[in-house]
C-alpha cells in the first residue's frame, strides 16, 4: 500500500480521539503518529489511554499548538476528532496539510457547535454524523461519508452524542484505508435546505423553559440539555413569579386522568420544590431549586 503522507497528526479530546490514532498503528510507524490536545482541564482521558498504549502525546495552549503547526513540513494528515481547536487559514491553504474534520450532525444540517442538542431540541427525527474534509468555512467542506441515526422520543444529548462517537469510529474505520492512499471521492455539501449554524455560546431558547410550550417541546428542551453530569450547557432555568430556579431532575409519565393542560405546584416547607405538567394523559414531573 503506497500512503500519501509521511506523518498524521490526531487533534481532539476524550476516546474517539484515542481510537483514531491507535487505528494508525496499523499504517504508520509509532514516531509518526502524534495526538494533541488542546489543554483545558489538568485531567485527561485521552492522555491516559495514549500513554499506556504508546502514543506521542502532548496537551498544548492555543499558542503552542500554533507554534506546532507553523513547523511542520512534511506531507501530513490532520485528524480532528472532538476537537475545539479551530485551525487558521494560513493552515488550511498549506499544499502539505489535508485536514478531515469529525462533526456530529448531518451536514449540511447545525454546522458548528452541540449539534446533538440542537436536533433534539428542533425535533428532528433523524441525524448522524460526518466525516469531511477541512476547508476555510465552519463545517462547510467536502463530504467523505456520512451515516444516520434515528433519534428516538426520549433520547438525551449525551445519550446521543455517545452513539455518535461510536458510529463515527466505525465510519472511520471503514475509510481510512482508502483516503491515506488517495482512492477516496469526496463530495460537496447539498445546498438545498436550511443551514443553521451554532455558536458554543449558544443554547436553545437562552436554556430557559416557557411553560407555554406543549409538553412534547418541554421535554425535548429537558433532553436537549441533558449532558448528565458533565452539563455542557448548564442546568435548564425556569422563571417563577419572579424568582429563577434551575431544574435539577424531570421525568415523563403517563396521567391517568385525561384533562387539559395544567402547572401543578409542589412545596415543601413553604418553598416550590417542583411542578408537574399535566396535559392529556402525559405527566411532564421537574424538580427545581
Amino acid at each position: 500500500m503506497q500512503i500519501n503522507f509521511s506523518k498524521v497528526l490526531v487533534m481532539g479530546t476524550g476516546r474517539l480521539a484515542f481510537q483514531c490514532a491507535f487505528t494508525l498503528k496499523s499504517y504508520f510507524a509509532d514516531s509518526n503518529i502524534e495526538v494533541v490536545e488542546l489543554k483545558i482541564n489538568d485531567v485527561s482521558v485521552l492522555e491516559k489511554l495514549c500513554r499506556k498504549n504508546a502514543i506521542t502525546y502532548s496537551c498544548l495552549t492555543k499558542m503552542q499548538i500554533e507554534s506546532k503547526l507553523q513547523q511542520i513540513k512534511e506531507h501530513t494528515l490532520v485528524i480532528s476528532a472532538v476537537n475545539t481547536y479551530l485551525f487558521k487559514h494560513w493552515f488550511i491553504k498549506q499544499d502539505n496539510i489535508s485536514i478531515i474534520n469529525y462533526h456530529n450532525a448531518l451536514l449540511p444540517q447545525h454546522r458548528g457547535r452541540n449539534a446533538e442538542s440542537w436536533a433534539i431540541y428542533m425535533g428532528d427525527k433523524q441525524t448522524g454524523i460526518t466525516w469531511h474534509f477541512v476547508d476555510e468555512g465552519v463545517d462547510t467542506g467536502r463530504i467523505i461519508v456520512q451515516e444516520v441515526i434515528e433519534i428516538d422520543a426520549d433520547i438525551t444529548a449525551l445519550k446521543l452524542l455517545q452513539r455518535q462517537n461510536q458510529l463515527a469510529f466505525k465510519s472511520f474505520e471503514g475509510f481510512i484505508g482508502d483516503l491515506l492512499i488517495g482512492n477516496i471521492k469526496a463530495e460537496l455539501q447539498s445546498s438545498n435546505g436550511e443551514s443553521l449554524l451554532h455558536y458554543n455560546q449558544d443554547i436553545p431558547n437562552d436554556g430557559f423553559i416557557n411553560l407555554d410550550w406543549d409538553i412534547e417541546k418541554i421535554y425535548r428542551f429537558l433532553r436537549a440539555l441533558d449532558y448528565g453530569n458533565m452539563r455542557i450547557l448548564g442546568y435548564p432555568k425556569l422563571k417563577l413569579e419572579d424568582k429563577l430556579y434551575r431544574v435539577t431532575a424531570y421525568r415523563l409519565c403517563t396521567s391517568e386522568s385525561v384533562s387539559d393542560k395544567s402547572i401543578q405546584f409542589v412545596q415543601k416547607s413553604g418553598k416550590i420544590d417542583g411542578l408537574q405538567i399535566i396535559n392529556g394523559n402525559k405527566c411532564l414531573w421537574l424538580q427545581i431549586e
